[in-house]
């Protein structure tokens, strides 16, 4: 039987089929025996009462998650080799999601909604706390760092989606597609990114 080097994965587990309200998060090995992939020594790194999702790898020995605590939601990272969790977001006025470290950088990005109902994409400086707006004049929902001044993001306009290529440098963005999906991820391997887009289609039937 051979038995490939172990790589760790994050699965997303929820008590619940409907809502996400007691998400938790869970971290197997990833092995592969006889050409089969599989799962293995599963460990909830959440063990919270709440909302835990969005894990997003900070380096090898450690994730960076959002989490719900106080009634708020704030972006945790959890030490892999400690076994320890961290909360390094605090923000009264709202909450954190889709928490992903910049390339070439320790900072980390995240989609904050505030209370009064204004959601942008920012920068939190791990170093000194220092926290700065990336995007100033688009509502990023879902966004995909490319390099360290670039990311792709679903944009929300007019109650949908829109794909936009952001500089965060020279403030410019770049349309890409109408009806993006909230899925956009790099493609191992390659300087290209994948995404998702809803296809309108209209039909008839009969004659």
């Amino acid at each position: 039987m051979k038995l490939t080097t172990s790589f760790v994965l994050i699965f997303l587990y929820s008590y619940c089929c409907f809502t996400q309200t007691e998400s938790e998060i869970l971290l197997f090995d990833l092995s592969q025996k006889n050409g089969i992939w599989q799962l293995e020594k599963g460990n909830n790194i959440s063990t919270n009462k709440g909302y835990d999702n969005q894990p997003y790898f900070y380096n090898d020995n450690s994730i960076i998650y959002a989490s719900t605590r106080n009634g708020q939601t704030d972006i945790v990272h959890y030490d892999l080799l400690k076994n320890t969790k961290t909360y390094i977001s605090d923000t009264p006025d709202g909450g954190e999601y889709s928490p992903q470290r910049i390339p070439s950088s320790h900072s980390i990005s995240a989609v904050r909604l505030d209370t009064n109902g204004k959601q942008n994409l920012y920068q939190y400086n791990v170093s000194n706390g220092e926290i700065k707006t990336l995007v100033p004049n688009l509502v990023v929902a879902y966004p995909r760092w490319y390099t360290k001044n670039r990311l792709a993001a679903s944009v929300i306009e007019n109650d949908a989606l829109v794909l936009y290529l952001c500089n965060v440098k020279t403030n410019t963005n770049t349309y890409i597609t109408a009806n993006a999906g909230r899925s956009i991820h790099r493609i191992p391997g390659t300087n290209l990114l994948s995404y998702l887009q809803k296809i309108m289609k209209i039909g008839r039937y009969g004659s």
